[in-house]
């Protein structure tokens, strides 16, 4: 058996060869090809542990998701402010955004702002002391 997901809405398991398949079987997450189970996600077939979001890069088992470029996504995935990339775990939340500690940078001196009191400075997050 294995099991398909369609816009991120897993269809019922099926029998490999009741399916006409004419897809490729290389994996988008590895280059590798795909025999057996895999996932269907984004037109394409995926290992189970190369189906991961693009941004934090954490196997995304839940029904839903959306994609970027034909890239998933989890729903709740958080990007940095600073680098971009996904935020899982220990964070700084300012400014209305996501940061992962070390990407949370003051503007004036590019260190690293902690112990939560920081100014605003167009827009941009500084250490209270520089000017």
């Amino acid at each position: 058996y294995q099991r398909r997901v369609h816009g991120g809405i897993e269809d019922a398991p099926f029998h490999v060869g009741c399916v006409a398949d004419t897809e490729s079987n290389t994996c988008p997450g590895c280059g590798i090809d795909v025999p057996g189970n895999y996932i269907k996600a984004i037109g394409k077939k995926w290992h189970a542990d190369c189906f991961k979001c693009t941004s934090c890069e954490i196997p995304i088992i839940e029904k839903e998701f959306y994609s970027v470029s034909e890239q998933p996504r989890h729903l709740d995935c958080k990007l940095c402010g600073g680098c971009g990339k996904g935020v899982s775990g220990a964070s700084t939340e300012a400014l209305n955004k996501h940061w992962h500690t070390e990407c949370f940078l003051c503007s004036k001196c590019h260190k690293i702002i902690s112990g939560g009191k920081f100014r605003v400075v167009n827009g941009n997050a500084c250490h209270v002391k520089c000017k």
